[in-house]
């Protein structure tokens, strides 16, 4: 089995390669090829889930900074006109929709102080941590901005790596690509 074919995928195209196995000759390589060309079709043209692309644009609306505020947040959110956050069902996201999205990767607001004393309700960089990791995909031809979990020096310590700002889905999952093994 190619290593990018899994679960559902491995489930639907298995079948196929037994036969292609029993057909032999070139049957075997052709079946893994076009199954991998499939996959990663499908996998590319995949529009990120509503909630993977929150994170994604969470993720660029933080920066540089270690928190930011529910309302700056929302500012930065509903900043970029092509995002789905303006218009919900008919409604603008609020910070009572921002956090029921967010509940479900296990991130709450909380009380942050600012470098100006004041503390409002916010976000801090850290509960975003392994959301991103998770969910956001890993590619290693992309650009990203320069922020502390994406820098060289802290990708080690936050084990992000070269995470993508663009929300976009790499094909095979994140992996940038399918490696067919010998044993398939």
């Amino acid at each position: 089995m190619p290593d990018c074919i899994e679960d559902r995928n491995a489930d639907v195209w298995g079948p196929l390669f037994a036969v292609a196995d029993l057909a032999g000759g070139a049957w075997p390589e052709a079946a893994r090829m076009a199954a991998v060309d499939a996959v990663q079709s499908a996998k590319a043209n995949e529009r990120p889930s509503p909630g993977v692309q929150l994170l994604a644009d969470i993720h660029g609306c933080f920066g540089d900074a270690d928190r930011i505020t529910t309302s700056d947040l929302l500012d930065g959110l509903l900043a970029d006109e092509e995002a789905p956050w303006g218009d919900l069902r008919g409604r603008r996201i609020d910070a009572r929709n921002l956090g029921k999205m967010l509940r479900e990767y296990d991130i709450r607001s909380s009380t942050i102080r600012m470098p100006n004393g004041q503390t409002p309700k916010g976000y801090k960089r850290e509960a975003f941590h392994d959301a991103w990791k998770r969910y956001l995909p890993v590619s290693p031809a992309s650009t990203t901005s320069a922020t502390s979990d994406t820098s060289p020096t802290n990708s080690a310590e936050t084990g992000l790596g070269d995470l993508s700002d663009n929300g976009a889905i790499a094909a095979c999952g994140g992996n940038g690509g399918c490696v067919m093994s010998d044993e398939a």
